[in-house]
């Protein structure tokens, strides 16, 4: 029910739900469908993390010229929490596929383009 009692009061703060939603924290559509609505999509910049960690000088580069910022070369890139983690097993990922391809479907929508682990792939 914590995400009821959150809905019913947006000041409200929920550590589990927070640290254990994770299934909830991926459906990147709704989360961001009310800043697009209230500033527009003309004033969001949004960085697949796909991008940004594997190619970040450039989403970089997007980043500032957003921004309307000079960019520069960084010599190097930090990698933090990097996962060494196994891979999760098929019947995970598909189960995680059909959840999530609505969701994505939806950010498609949103943004304009497909994001890159969408199933259907970037557009």
């Amino acid at each position: 029910d914590a995400e009821d009692r959150l809905a019913a009061d947006p000041g409200l703060r929920h550590l589990e739900h927070e640290h254990r939603s994770y299934v909830r924290q991926g459906e990147y559509a709704s989360g961001l469908r009310p800043w697009v609505e209230r500033f527009g999509l003309d004033r969001l910049h949004v960085v697949w993390s796909d991008d940004l960690f594997g190619s970040p000088q450039p989403a970089f580069d997007g980043v500032c010229r957003f921004l309307g910022l000079p960019t520069h070369e960084r010599s190097a890139w930090e990698v933090w929490n990097a996962s060494s983690a196994p891979p999760p097993d098929d019947a995970v990922v598909l189960r995680l596929r059909e959840h999530y391809a609505p969701h994505d479907a939806a950010l498609a929508a949103l943004l304009g383009r497909e994001p890159p682990w969408s199933a259907r792939g970037p557009a």
